[in-house]
Formats: C-alpha cells, structure tokens, sequence
C-alpha cells in the first residue's frame, strides 16, 4: 500500500519503545536519544505530532526513567519476561492505539527483532493494510522476511538513538521483496 508523502508528514506518529532491548547507548545521554529520536523522524519528512511510550523494568533502570519522564515520555513499567509474552504485550498495546486513530499514521517499533514471529508480523501486515499504519522499526539488527513488505523505513537502533538516517531500502531488502 502506497501512503502519499505529504500525509505522513503531517500524520501523528506513536513510537513504542521496549527498552529492555534497546537500551540507551552507554555514549549518549537519554534526554538526548529521546531528542535524536524525534530529530531523526523529523529530518526524514514525520513532522506530525509525536509521541514515545517506553516500556521495561522501571527497577533496573530508575535514573533512566525519571529522565525519560522528564523529556516528556511515558513510562510503562513491565519487568522484562519472555520474547511470546511481550510480543502479545506488543500487539494489544499498538492495536488498542491503532483503533483510535482514524486515517493515516507513523508507528514505530524500537525492539529487538521479531520479524521472526509469526504473530507479531501477521499483526503488523493488518496494521498496515487495514489501518493504514505507516510501520518504521528500529532494532538493534536488520528484519527480515516477509515485514519487509510493510516497513515504510528502518532503522539501526544504535543510529537511530544518535540521531542518523534511515538504512537504504537496498541494505536490507533483497531484489524479490
């Protein structure tokens, strides 16, 4: 599905940030990757409203957090449990948000890499068909598989915390998808 530019600009975007997989590079503060964060979408045409939801374990990270807090993020507190367990949190989560909103829109997913599960990139697929959800990832590896076809950008999470582009289509894409 084809989104015109000019709407994604203005689209709101929902960033769901699991922290417990990406964590704050030890070299960047994190009121700054909160802030490289929403300087990298907005250099790269998402200039609607913006909004970050950080989920992890709020007692094995509290300074990170109550800065977190500070920049204007919300806090979800959720002990880190296993990979099935958060990807059904994932998907309640991003659907509960998604059947709220009305025309088109950015999510973003900082994660480790779930490409790999089926349920989680069935979930996605209906986002983007069906609610028309404009998906950008950032992991700390590439996806890959069939979300290919869904993902509107994707970035590293090491650049995207300091700020950087996206990867070019063709790094991570192979010529059938």
């Amino acid at each position: 599905m084809a989104f015109e530019p000019e709407n994604l600009m203005k689209a709101s975007t929902e960033v769901f940030w699991y922290i417990d997989d990406c964590k704050v590079p030890d070299d960047i503060r994190p009121f700054y990757a909160v802030d490289n964060i929403k300087s990298a979408l907005n250099k790269n045409g998402y200039c609607g409203r913006l909004t970050i939801t950080v989920y992890g374990d709020y007692e094995s990270q509290k300074n990170t957090f109550k800065v977190l807090r500070y920049a204007g993020v919300d806090i979800v507190n959720r002990p880190a449990g296993n990979k099935d367990e958060r990807v059904a949190e994932i998907i309640v989560d991003v659907f509960s948000w998604a059947m709220n909103r009305l025309g088109e829109s950015n999510l973003m997913i900082i994660s480790e890499d779930f490409s790999g599960v089926s349920a989680f990139v069935r979930a996605i697929q209906k986002l983007h068909y069906a609610r028309r959800c404009n998906i950008l990832l950032a992991q700390p590896q590439f996806a890959s598989g069939p979300i290919l076809n869904v993902i509107g950008n994707q970035w590293l999470w090491t650049s995207l915390a300091a700020g950087g582009d996206p990867e070019p289509k063709s790094r991570y894409r192979s010529p059938l998808t």
